[in-house]
């Protein structure tokens, strides 16, 4: 398939990993940046042989298909589109903390294509009143962050529409 040398991951993980003294094994998927979040595919890299060997005795025999090999193929070759995404999130994602900040809904920071804030009340009755809006965000029910919530980043439009939904739902007094 691919060549991994050309694998460029943010932080150097590779080459910090390639100086730890023991067993590692990085894991990657094919679903944000690629696109292929349906195909579930992904790719595993490890410096030890038994990690290998532990993962591919509890793998499926057919886990991965066709369609999905050569859709990651594919996706792996066009390292620009790739690229031209990361900045694009990036880029929406600081805008989308920073309108988050301006409501006083302070995000966790972020590397992801998502955001994760503090909502500052319940997020299950934000939640329910941003889904009656169309707009879906994941309440957390973990103890101690039933006040948080996770959004992901999407195109501009649908951003907009959470931001808006967003500074409803809380005009509506969604505490």
């Amino acid at each position: 398939m691919a060549n991994l040398s050309k694998i460029s991951e943010r932080g150097c993980l590779f080459e910090r990993l390639k100086q730890h003294n023991g067993p590692w094994i990085a894991l990657r998927t094919f679903s944000k940046a690629y696109g292929l979040a349906g195909l579930r595919i992904g790719y595993g890299i490890t410096f030890h042989s038994a990690l290998a060997e532990a993962i591919y005795k509890v793998r499926s025999p057919f886990n991965v298909s066709a369609p999905a090999l050569a859709g990651a193929e594919a996706a792996y070759g066009d390292q620009s589109h790739v690229a031209a995404t990361r900045d694009f999130v990036s880029r929406e994602r600081q805008r989308v903390a920073n309108a988050l900040r301006d409501m006083g809904l302070p995000p966790a920071p972020s590397d992801g294509n998502f955001l994760f804030f503090d909502c500052g009340r319940p997020a299950r009755t934000l939640a329910q009143r941003l889904r009656q809006k169309g707009v879906l965000i994941k309440a957390w029910t973990e103890a101690g962050y039933e006040n948080h919530a996770r959004v992901t980043i999407g195109n501009i439009e649908d951003n907009n529409s959470f931001l808006s939904a967003l500074r409803e739902a809380l005009d509506g007094g969604a505490k």
